[in-house]
């Protein structure tokens, strides 16, 4: 993707002067989906103290998206959730290095580049926004540990048999838990992700599925956006040969 060097600051809005700053700024995020830091400084002499915010970023690839929405109906690998992330990535990395170009970096246990989000639900409803507040957008990866969503489901209201303007509404309810659980993000609707993935709405297969924050009442979530591997240069696991 052809990036711009320079960028409006937009300094009149401010955004700096937030916790956390308001970065990156809005003119960034629509290149495409992005990693960043921050950092302040302080510098103090006997006249004044000097605070200083030094900001990074980084626009991360989709792709991966692609591959793991083109194998929904079919198994990979041995049909384990992480299997399906996995692939995707190294499918991917094989492509670019074809092409001269930095492959993403591979996932490493449960870890599938840098952290963006990580929240626990001790309770229904506490996480309202942060999806937003962390910029979680399609292509990012999703962790999800000892994770339990309580739905509550509404059926389409029905006449009842011999009673003349009668209607009748039922409702019902399904559980979700799942151990540990990895996805890519698809789309993001409030606090809905909607995900592909593996071994989870279909057993060792790959389907589409949706996860409300809203309505999960316990365990942990991390979201990983997929970036190169010169972000942190590349990890090879190493054993000596001793143990």
């Amino acid at each position: 993707m052809a990036q711009q060097k320079d960028f409006d600051l937009t300094l009149n809005t401010k955004w700096f002067t937030k916790q956390p700053p308001a970065f990156p700024l809005p003119s960034m995020k629509a290149l495409g989906p992005c990693a960043s830091t921050y950092n302040w400084f302080w510098e103090q002499d006997f006249a004044d103290t000097t605070k200083t915010l030094i900001c990074a970023v980084r626009w991360t690839d989709t792709k991966a998206i692609t591959k793991a929405e083109s194998t929904v109906g079919t198994t990979v690998g041995d049909g384990e959730c992480w299997t399906l992330i996995q692939r995707a990535l190294l499918d991917l990395a094989d492509t670019y290095r074809q092409y001269g170009k930095e492959p993403p970096l591979i996932s490493q246990g449960r870890s599938h580049g840098y952290p963006i989000l990580t929240l626990t639900a001790p309770t229904a409803g506490n996480n309202s926004g942060l999806l937003q507040l962390a910029d979680v957008r399609r292509g990012d990866i999703i962790e999800l540990k000892s994770a339990h969503f309580h739905i509550i489901t509404e059926e389409v209201p029905k006449k009842v048999p011999g009673q003349w303007g009668k209607w009748q509404k039922g409702a019902g309810e399904k559980n979700i838990r799942l151990s540990h659980h990895t996805a890519v993000i698809v789309g993001v609707e409030g606090d809905v992700v909607k995900v592909v993935e593996q071994n989870g709405c279909v057993a060792g297969g790959v389907g589409v599925e949706r996860y409300n924050l809203g309505e999960m009442m316990r365990g942990e979530v991390e979201v990983f956006r997929v970036v190169g591997e010169k972000w942190v240069g590349a990890l090879v696991a190493d054993w000596d040969d001793d143990g």
